[in-house]
């Protein structure tokens, strides 16, 4: 027979697998470090900047960081439908270190525009590379740690990460 404590830990390691289990095949789960969640850096944040960045951790799959995308069709479908309101928010995002810049946005070949790419600063931002033609290209550069670890005082306005 286990001890009461062993027992809460098996049930609680246990409920988490299921967790996992059952959100699997239903979209994944969003997660969100608590000291982000608490830190004076997120709560000052406007509700529109938390919906954007809300937005923003739902595109992640635990390989994309740094290929996540704020385009005003994209973020309609989350309510903010204004492009001086997305606009306002990714710049408070970027201010408050609560994400960073990875590829700014520009026209591309035959018309085609590319989009401006953001990395949710707690955590690695992974190498994203594209196929053109037979080669692959790293299109953003990968980092092996998370660009921002300490959120317990307000941001500084610095990354060590420039854009590609």
């Amino acid at each position: 027979m286990s001890s009461p404590s062993v027992q809460r830990r098996k049930n609680k390691n246990a409920s988490q697998g299921q967790l996992w289990k059952d959100w699997k095949n239903n979209g994944g789960i969003c997660q969100i470090p608590r000291q982000v969640l608490m830190s004076e850096d997120y709560i000052s944040l406007n509700h529109a900047s938390v919906r954007v960045l809300m937005a923003l951790v739902s595109q992640y799959n635990g390989a994309n960081n740094g290929d996540l995308c704020a385009t005003q069709s994209e973020m309609a479908k989350h309510g903010i439908k204004s492009p001086d309101t997305l606009t306002r928010t990714l710049k408070e995002l970027l201010q408050r270190g609560m994400i960073v810049k990875t590829r700014s946005g520009i026209s591309g070949v035959n018309g085609h525009r590319l989009c401006t790419l953001y990395a949710l600063s707690w955590l690695a931002v992974d190498e994203i590379g594209k196929k053109f033609g037979s080669k692959w290209m790293t299109e953003i550069r990968g980092t092996k740690t998370a660009l921002r670890l300490d959120f317990s005082k307000p941001h500084d306005g610095e990354f060590k990460y420039q854009t590609a």
